[in-house]
């Protein structure tokens, strides 16, 4: 018999799924017989797979070890981590239920493949040394990044340590409530602030994206990008830009329809201004930093951090272009 007791940051989620995750190896049909036959329990008693797991519900596996190590596969005691040495110089805030991170630029925010490396493991590993995370425990929630930016993106990401909390920025993000803010560098210059609405389309094949005046198919999303002057030097502005619908490339395919492409985007950017950069200062990305979140007025998960604005220092190109703005 095996015996599993839910933890804090694993309540909410629904029995059946926690069992695929300390069963990866069963399938669906296998699992409701043995609920049905009350081989798998909650707090003894017979369950149907769709009950929301509590903070100290008991679920019991009542199989032989050969049937659990079969359908668990086999889990190792210890995990290894990799390790990046700025990570505490990176975290911006953290309580109990998230970490906030400045993610540099060439970071990825989540994996691509199976053997990239991204925020998502150095802050997993970073939590297991804290002794808040568990990865030898079956089942337990395993905290990750609710938000992603473009790995030559820098800025915020932020990473949920409980089901509930990675719920409800999951919530706050699909409906629009929490705002996001960025730094960018552009060409030319730019004197008024400006709401912009347009539609954008994806090209998958090259991974890029088209700005249209109006919807021309059914691909087409409707896009809105707010964005302010801070300030103007050497024909280069330096905008705040919110970003209030969250699509692929926004922010640099829009600001690049409007005249205003970002310095150094390899993508939407201008050539001519973009090689006078990497000759001056090396610089092979776009000047695009993440740098303040603003959270809404909130109950539950949420409630720490209700009204709370988070922010992250730009990298040091930006404070160089525009000293007046430090």
């Amino acid at each position: 018999m095996k015996e599993y007791k839910i933890a804090d940051n694993a309540a909410g989620q629904r029995l059946d799924r926690f069992l695929g995750k300390i069963l990866p190896l069963a399938d669906t049909a296998f699992l409701h017989r043995m609920l049905r036959k009350k081989n798998i329990t909650r707090n003894d008693k017979k369950a149907e797979g769709s009950e929301r797991l509590a903070a100290g519900d008991v679920v019991r596996l009542w199989f032989s070890d050969e049937t659990y190590q079969k359908f668990s596969g086999e889990r190792q005691s210890a995990q290894h981590f990799p390790q990046w040495d700025g990570l505490k110089d990176a975290i911006v805030f953290e309580n109990d239920c998230l970490l906030a991170l400045n993610k540099p630029v060439g970071m990825l925010s989540q994996k691509a493949t199976p053997r990239d490396v991204s925020v998502n493991e150095y802050m997993l590993g970073y939590l297991a040394a804290k002794g808040e995370y568990h990865p030898e425990q079956a089942g337990e929630f395993k905290p990750g990044v609710v938000n992603r930016l473009d790995r030559n993106t820098s800025g915020l990401v932020l990473a949920a340590k409980s089901l509930a909390v990675a719920q409800a920025l999951s919530e706050q993000l699909r409906e629009k409530q929490l705002r996001k803010f960025y730094l960018a560098c552009v060409k030319g210059e730019v004197r008024e602030a400006m709401r912009l609405s347009a539609f954008l389309y994806k090209d998958k094949s090259g991974n890029r994206v088209c700005i249209r005046k109006t919807r021309e198919s059914e691909e087409d999303r409707e896009i809105q990008t707010a964005f302010r002057p801070l300030a103007i030097r050497d024909n280069l502005s330096l905008l705040e830009v919110e970003l209030l619908t969250g699509r692929s490339h926004q922010i640099r395919a829009q600001l690049a329809a409007l005249g205003h492409p970002i310095i150094g985007d390899p993508k939407y950017g201008d050539r001519t201004e973009n090689s006078y950069f990497m000759q001056r200062y090396g610089l092979k990305h776009q000047l695009l930093h993440a740098y303040q979140l603003r959270f809404p007025t909130e109950e539950a998960a949420l409630k720490p951090l209700s009204g709370k604005i988070i922010s992250a220092t730009p990298p040091e190109l930006f404070t160089e272009l525009f000293p007046e703005v430090n």
